[in-house]
């Protein structure tokens, strides 16, 4: 007795088993650990995070909290009372709040020597010591410029965060959701007042893409439903498919949540759809063979063992090749995109079991009356498309396989135009509340959303030498002179600030002192105002400095010009001997251009490579298996073709897509080619085989390819510009497969010239 039937006769206990299992995995869910921090993309023993580890040793936290405020007049009394109670409020509930730098700081910094005088949030200040206190202001670019506009419509409130602590990653979160709540409580009045930030960004948005993920999910469902219902045609077949996307999903999710696994919101609606689209295709397939044994008038059971043998194989071998492909992300590092293709890799395993035991046990619960034969449909909606398709292969396979090396051709000159870029509105778009805000601060004069920090190790003492200052406020003066870059800030900033402060706004005295003896004395003066300032900007044996680079915008391609200028200028000024490297998570994210186009080369290598080999495996010949990828590449370059036509950029979400379609691709091929073979071995005729071919499998191919683009074109519902992206390169890709198995593959096989006996393969 074969397995098949092992499973019909054993169908209550491994019913249960495989519900008991579901049912257990299921607790896990509730302890999925989801993420937003870009710290998470970095492997452990990536130089990155050394680097960033070192960064926090030296002075802290990279992360700082800040809000906007825009008004008629910042200066007015209403606007700098908000400015006022904003500082208060952000460093009385705020987590690791350190110094605040607003143009009404009450805090321990320089700018608590103004003149503001508050009682509580009344401003006592009179108005014209508020307009002396504005010129002065005006005229001290070290100290007051980077606060508020020209125009003095907009402020920039910018608080600095203390470390977090080691034993617990969830404090960026907590600090950002603090921080955003802290900062919609208070009351603006007629001024708008924006936080930023990155833990505020993190916050916002996880719970944005959790919100836009649940919507995708719903659609998805639907869709799956829908599906479902349309093309497998009756209950239990409908029952059986839903059951085992949702068995594939809990278990693997549910393993998952118990293993603590992370999982960044932005990609977790990837395997889960994916599962979606390759379980109703597997349940398809066994469908299929089950109606067609059932029309010719075989039993209920006979005709599930007659589906399962039909189907077991190739779905495996399909199964197998879809995982193998998705595997290649291992050799990307960037851990989310690791996760993707894990995960991935296992709901599709999970599918195939599932589809092998549950399905067929659910299909068996069928009333087994004969009358419920008359229901089976005996006519195909795709045959008489299948049937022309065959007619045009058999007469017009020379023009066909022009149009496929033209269009190939086509393609290879779209792809060439893609670029590698992590645009912030490029990839997310402005449809999430929290982009909006990004974008709306990114385009302020003022205020940021990113930033950079580059630090400089010297000897110790060095930073007390007016030389060392006078060379970094010449690489300060160089790195202003970069398009992306809105200011900086730098303990050369704030000691030439600080002596023009100390010398009563002469102008002569608008720089760093001349000797070393000046320059110590202002530094310990400085120190007795404001005993933790230069804490952030130089360390305490003054080795080590730090400029702030605050960012205009964010895109990965020109930050990236931007790190390789500014390290070419730290190069020229201070000698290619002195230390330098750049921290932060912007800089963590320019750094993904670099991992994206090697892990895109090598995860597409790899998966050709190894489903190559599997295809030789499969099919038990060098030159067949060869010939199977040719349709699958085509897929491939199709997808760069539009992606470079449209503009749309390469970056971590849509850097997926390829190896995904590879695997994807390659189930219809080896379908497609698996029954082609067979007819050719029985029949020995080419024509008759491409007829029968298309009849036996055509329609199952049709089917799970409209499954899939439907699945794909979910993601179209998402407010998330590279998840939409996602939808429509997938969807362009399975199209572009499809079309290629049905013209292109048939054709191959022409040309290969298989014939009766010589070409048999027992597979």
């Amino acid at each position: 007795m074969d397995i098949y039937n092992k499973i019909l006769k054993y169908r209550i206990p491994i019913f249960v088993i495989v519900i008991l299992i579901v049912c257990i995995t299921a607790f896990g869910l509730f302890k999925l650990n989801l993420t937003v921090s870009i710290d998470d993309y970095f492997m452990k023993d990536d130089p990155v995070n050394e680097r960033q580890d070192e960064y926090k040793k030296l002075f802290g936290n990279n992360d700082f909290i800040g809000v906007l405020v825009e008004s008629n007049d910042i200066f007015s009394r209403e606007s700098l009372e908000l400015i006022h109670k904003i500082g208060i409020e952000l460093q009385e509930n705020v987590p690791f709040a350190m110094s605040l730098n607003s143009i009404a700081a009450d805090s321990d910094s320089l700018l608590s020597q103004t003149g503001f005088e508050f009682d509580g949030n009344k401003l006592l200040t009179s108005d014209a010591e508020i307009d002396k206190i504005k010129k002065r202001y005006k005229n001290t670019p070290s100290l007051g410029i980077k606060l508020f506009s020209e125009d003095c419509k907009q402020a920039w409130v910018l608080l600095s965060l203390d470390k977090y602590p080691d034993n617990d990653e969830d404090y960026q979160f907590n600090t950002g959701e603090i921080a955003w709540r802290t900062v919609q409580k208070i009351d603006s009045g007629e001024s708008r007042i924006t936080a930023t930030g990155v833990p505020v960004y993190a916050f916002r948005k996880q719970a944005e893409i959790m919100e836009n993920l649940i919507k995708i999910l719903i659609i998805g469902f639907i869709a799956a439903l829908t599906m479902s219902i349309l093309i497998i045609k009756n209950t239990q077949g409908v029952i059986g498919a839903l059951s085992v996307i949702a068995s594939s999903v809990i278990i693997v999710f549910g393993l998952e949540g118990f293993l603590g696994t992370k999982i960044d919101t932005a990609f977790i609606a990837v395997p889960i759809l994916l599962c979606t689209g390759v379980s109703i295709g597997y349940t398809v397939h066994i469908s299929r063979f089950y109606k067609l044994n059932r029309q010719s008038g075989k039993k209920h059971y006979e005709s599930i063992i007659f589906a399962l043998q039909k189907s077991g194989k190739p779905i495996l071998f399909t199964a197998f090749t879809t995982i193998v492909a998705l595997l290649s992300f291992m050799f990307v590092q960037i851990r989310p995109i690791k996760w993707v293709g894990i995960t991935s890799a296992c709901c599709i395993l999970a599918a195939f079991l599932t589809s092998m035991l549950l399905f067929p046990i659910i299909l068996s619960f069928r009333n087994k009356n004969e009358k419920a034969v008359k229901r089976i449909r005996k006519t195909d909606f795709f045959n008489p498309m299948l049937t022309s398709f065959a007619r045009i292969v058999i007469k017009h396979h020379k023009l066909l396989f022009f149009i496929f090396l033209a269009t190939a051709a086509i393609s290879i000159v779209g792809a060439s135009k893609l670029e590698v870029d992590f645009n912030a509105e490029k990839m997310i778009g402005t449809k999430l509340p929290h982009m909006k805000d990004q974008m709306h601060v990114n385009n302020s004069e003022i205020a940021v959303s990113d930033s950079l920090d580059f630090v400089i190790k010297l000897k110790p003492e060095a930073a007390k030498d007016p030389e060392t200052l006078n060379k970094l406020s010449e690489l300060e003066k160089k790195i202003k002179e970069i398009s992306i870059i809105k200011k900086t800030t730098s303990v050369s900033s704030i000691i030439t600030g600080f002596n023009y402060f100390s010398h009563n706004y002469e102008q002569s005295a608008n720089t760093i002192p001349e000797t070393k003896a000046k320059l110590r004395g202002l530094i310990t003066y400085l120190n007795r105002l404001s005993p933790t300032l230069l804490n952030a900007w130089v360390t305490k044996d003054f080795s080590s400095m730090r400029i702030f680079i605050e960012l205009s915008d964010f895109s990965s391609k020109e930050i990236e010009k931007a790190i390789i200028e500014i390290n070419n200028n730290a190069e020229d000024i201070f000698g290619s001997n002195v230390d330098t490297y750049f921290s932060g998570s912007t800089y963590q994210m320019a750094l993904m251009n670099q991992y994206v186009t090697r892990g895109l080369i090598h995860s597409i290598l790899i998966s050709l490579i190894l489903i190559s080999c599997l295809m030789i495996i499969v099919f038990r010949s060098l030159k067949i298996g060869l010939a199977a990828m040719i349709p699958n590449i085509f897929p491939v370059l199709a997808a760069g073709g539009v992606m470079g036509f449209l503009h749309i950029p390469l970056e971590f979400v849509t850097m997926t897509v390829a190896p995904m379609i590879i695997g994807l691709a390659v189930d219809d091929t080896i379908h497609l080619l698996f029954h082609l073979k067979n007819e050719i071995t029985s029949k020995s005729e080419y024509n008759e085989a491409v007829k029968t071919t298309f009849q036996s499998v055509g329609s199952a191919i049709t089917e799970t390819t409209i499954i899939l683009c439907v699945t794909f074109l979910v993601f179209t519902a998402s407010k998330v510009n590279s998840i939409v992206n996602m939808g429509i390169i997938s969807c362009t890709g399975m199209l572009s497969a499809y079309l290629a198995d049905i013209f292109i593959t048939p054709v191959i096989v022409r040309m290969l010239k298989f014939s009766g006996k010589k070409q048999t393969t027992q597979l």
